[in-house]
């Protein structure tokens, strides 16, 4: 009906049409021919829900929103968009799906361009064209697509990218921070929790996760980049980019010798008499496990079959 009558058809134009109609009573009008209640949104969320389909560019979770409010979901729409997700000294994490308060791809990169800003604050132009960040990601779902919007966010804000070529466990991002000298890295993970959630870490130039008061700078950061910037959704910045480098050779090659300087009675350690069993939970650490049990010197773990290889 409104493309047919000659208005822009992107989805927050047809939106914005479609709640003035309902307002008008035209939809009213409609709902009582075909004997359906049709519920209202209040004008506050109705905005919230024209916000972020103006500015959501992934298909599904406008349609997740969109859905949302064509039933008239009040308490859900507000759920998800009536407050945000607060970086902490964990970073975030949340559940997948669309909506201020979860992870997505529009959460993401509203996060990234706000921790971009804080970090080119900190360190200057200099350090952050030659240092960079490095990001990393496990194997959840949206995990390789979170990571590598982050990274387009920060190579179009002019830094150098550390980008792995596949998930990794999370040590390995932290410890390219340390090894490459990188002012800071992300790693796309939830852990422990649910296959519903996934999450987004901060490590700082040391090495270490953020502590206060980066948090609640960064989250300052943030809210005042909400808006993407018009090249923060397009990721084929990334392919061929001279300034995107692969650090996993560099990775396997010296995480396992270096992590050796801790190991302490390696002579002893092949003759223990302990048995030790191991789950890589999300399939993500066990080669890195069992190599780390060969640099120690330890017997080969007992491994769950079931659990060592992701969920295709």
């Amino acid at each position: 009906l409104f493309k047919a009558a000659g208005a822009p058809c992107c989805t927050s134009t047809v939106y914005r049409l479609y709640s003035a109609a309902r307002s008008s009573g035209f939809c009213s009008a409609m709902a009582q021919v075909n004997g359906i209640s049709q519920p209202q949104l209040t004008p506050e969320t109705q905005q919230m829900v024209e916000e972020w389909l103006e500015l959501d560019k992934n298909s599904k979770t406008s349609a997740e929103i969109r859905n949302l409010a064509d039933v008239g979901n009040e308490s859900e729409l507000q759920a998800r968009l009536g407050s945000r997700m607060t970086f902490g000294t964990a970073g975030l994490r949340a559940l997948m799906g669309a909506g201020y308060s979860r992870m997505n791809d529009l959460t993401v990169i509203q996060t990234t361009q706000g921790f971009a800003c804080y970090v080119k604050e900190q360190f200057g132009a200099e350090e952050y064209q030659k240092r960079g960040v490095v990001i990393g990601y496990d194997a959840r779902h949206n995990s390789l697509r979170f990571a590598e919007l982050a990274a387009c966010v920060f190579l179009n804000s002019g830094f150098k990218v550390y980008l792995f070529s596949e998930y990794t466990p999370t040590p390995f991002t932290p410890y390219v921070v340390k090894t490459h000298s990188c002012l800071a890295g992300v790693m796309v993970t939830a852990s422990h929790n649910p296959m519903e959630y996934n999450g987004y870490k901060v490590y700082w130039a040391n090495g270490s996760q953020i502590i206060p008061p980066h948090d609640s700078r960064i989250q300052g950061h943030i809210t005042r980049n909400l808006t993407p910037w018009p090249t923060s959704w397009d990721t084929t910045i990334l392919k061929d980019n001279p300034k995107v480098t692969d650090p996993l050779p560099s990775v396997l090659d010296g995480y396992f010798s270096d992590i050796q300087r801790y190991c302490y009675r390696r002579s002893e350690n092949a003759s223990l008499g302990v048995k030790v069993t191991y789950s890589p939970m999300h399939g993500v650490g066990g080669d890195a496990v069992r190599r780390s049990f060969k640099a120690f010197n330890l017997p080969e773990f007992i491994p769950v079959k079931e659990q060592q290889h992701i969920d295709q």
